[in-house]
């Protein structure tokens, strides 16, 4: 099976960015039910609205998924959206290991575009 098929590239590339958009207009308009979290979970979660960093990491999501969506810089989105699932992963396994499953599947997508564009990621690897 070719794994760097162009409709499954574009395929997965949609459900990613439709995911990362929704998450981020989410953190605009909801805040994170407390009384389903941990209490360490809830100071994190806690601590970056404080400074702010919440807000940031939504606008980082919706363009992210917004370029993955459009076709516009499809292998810039993705490394866009690689820091913010590595952050989602570290918070899952550091305060929330019951509710990982999402960022798994996160990360599963975010790998499989790094595979698919990994010719355009090859000359930054490069000495």
């Amino acid at each position: 099976m070719n794994f760097r098929n162009k409709y499954l590239v574009i395929s997965l590339r949609t459900l990613f960015g439709l995911a990362l958009i929704a998450i981020g207009v989410m953190g605009f308009i909801f805040e994170p039910p407390a009384d389903q979290l941990t209490e360490k979970g809830a100071a994190a979660i806690a601590g970056l609205e404080a400074l702010g960093i919440a807000k940031f990491i939504s606008i980082v999501e919706i363009l992210a998924g917004l370029m993955l969506v459009t076709g516009f810089l499809p292998a810039f989105g993705a490394i866009l959206a690689a820091p913010i699932v590595v952050g989602i992963i570290v918070y899952h396994i550091v305060q929330e290991p019951s509710s990982i499953v999402p960022g798994l599947v996160f990360a599963v997508l975010n790998a499989y575009l790094g595979y698919a564009y990994w010719d355009k990621y090859k000359a930054i690897f490069k000495r």
